[in-house]
């Protein structure tokens, strides 16, 4: 809380600095690396003289907070000679306050670097130390005024003189201030100098991306060309002449696979019936899979299965409904069309089996296929290779806002200095 207060009050003063600017000196401009060298040569000697001057005071307080040991040894020694129950109560208190206090001055803070960061935490440090040892309640203040005069009255000037001290230290607000300018101007130049490590990075990333989306949109190009020209070739249209007489097989076949289910279908229940009453193994696979029954038994196998059943029905060995006879003897009427349309079945499945090898090893087709596989790769490659360089631009764009915000932000801290610098980023 108490640094937040100090750095308040560094705030009114840089606002007074800002009411009452130097004269500024003519604009120097400068690159980023320039720009420590430059700090260096205009405020080196201001700087250390300031951190030096800062530095004594802090030695002093310091030595202040020996002092306060030595003083506070004395109190710890100093005893009641009175005998009896008092005096040893009035000792036991005296004692409890100079080990609270021993405690507290056995962390007084040491100035680690003579910069702003390091000023400032030790004036907070000296100050906490010097509450923290000086606080005494009712009862110990008066033991130590009444019984313990001397010694009480010594350890607690010291603690007031380091007081003293510290606020001198905290009160010279110009000095500490104008470090605390420098430590800004040191923390934004390095600020900028990554933004501006990133920033090339950035312009590298999407040059980078320029040159691969040209090189993806000629590979593109190539591969829509070479798509182009196979679809346009002898070779393609034979092809494609084969595959819509393969779609024209295909579909005589589905018309037939049709036909012959519904020949054949009306008697699975049937067959199904004869295989449970005689233990008929055709009868049993062909209430199964008609047409598969119908693709694979031989004509004679395929005849005999059926005089079986239609002697059961007419010798009524099967209890079934009329119109599963009726379905029975349109059957065997059929019979003949039925091998027929078996018979043309099986040559136009042979057909296609034949005209699929040849589309399946046709040149022009498998280059097809692989070519739309390439371009549909490239296609994705360009597309991921575009959004990458469009990020990467919106990245640099925003880090250019940035570093100007920044430069901006340095600029005005010299200025408040008195001098105008123009960063060149």
């Amino acid at each position: 809380m108490r640094q937040y207060i100090l750095m308040g009050l560094l705030e009114k003063f840089r606002k007074r600095q800002a009411e009452t600017v130097p004269e500024t000196k003519q604009r120097v401009e400068m690159g980023i690396e320039d720009f420590d060298a430059w700090l260096k040569a205009t405020f080196g000697v201001r700087e250390s003289e300031a951190s030096d001057s800062l530095a004594r005071a802090c030695a002093d307080i310091e030595t202040g907070f020996l002092d306060a040991g030595i003083a506070l040894g004395a109190l710890e020694k100093a005893k009641m000679r009175t005998e009896g129950d008092m005096c040893t109560r009035m000792n036991m208190i005296k004692g409890s306050f100079a080990t609270k206090a021993g405690a507290s001055l056995a962390s007084a803070p040491r100035l680690h670097a003579k910069s702003w960061d390091g000023f400032m935490q030790f004036i907070e440090g000296a100050r906490r130390v010097a509450i923290e040892a000086g606080d005494v309640s009712p009862k110990q203040g008066y033991v130590l005024s009444t019984y313990f005069r001397g010694e009480g009255t010594a350890f607690s000037e010291s603690i007031r003189r380091i007081g003293t001290s510290i606020d001198a230290l905290s009160g010279r607000i110009q000095d500490l201030a104008f470090l605390g300018t420098l430590r800004d101007a040191r923390n934004g130049i390095n600020e900028l100098s990554e933004m501006k490590t990133r920033k090339e990075t950035m312009i590298k990333k999407i040059a980078a991306a320029a040159t691969n989306i040209k090189a993806a949109e000629k590979s593109l190009a190539e591969a829509r060309a070479k798509t182009n020209a196979i679809i346009a070739s002898k070779a393609w249209k034979d092809a494609q002449k084969k595959k819509q007489t393969l779609e024209t097989l295909q579909s005589e076949i589905m018309g037939l696979e049709a036909r012959l289910r519904m020949d054949t279908g009306g008697v699975s229940r049937l067959m199904k019936k004869l295989a449970h009453e005689t233990a008929d193994k055709d009868a049993e696979e062909f209430s199964e899979q008609p047409l598969s029954a119908l693709a694979t038994f031989s004509k004679p196998r395929l005849e005999s299965l059926f005089a079986r059943a239609d002697s059961a029905v007419k010798n009524g060995e099967l209890d079934v409904k009329d119109s599963d006879k009726k379905r029975m003897r349109v059957l065997m009427d059929a019979f003949p069309a039925v091998m027929d349309a078996r018979a043309k079945l099986a040559g136009l499945k042979k057909n296609e089996k034949s005209i699929g090898l040849e589309i399946e090893g046709s040149e022009p087709l498998a280059e097809i296929r692989e070519m739309h596989a390439t371009v549909a790769r490239l296609e994705s490659g360009l597309e991921r290779l575009l959004t990458e360089e469009k990020t990467s631009r919106e990245q640099a764009i925003s880090m250019a806002e940035s570093m100007d915000e920044k430069r901006k932000c340095m600029e005005s801290l010299m200025a408040k200095e008195g001098h105008a610098v123009w960063l060149k980023i």
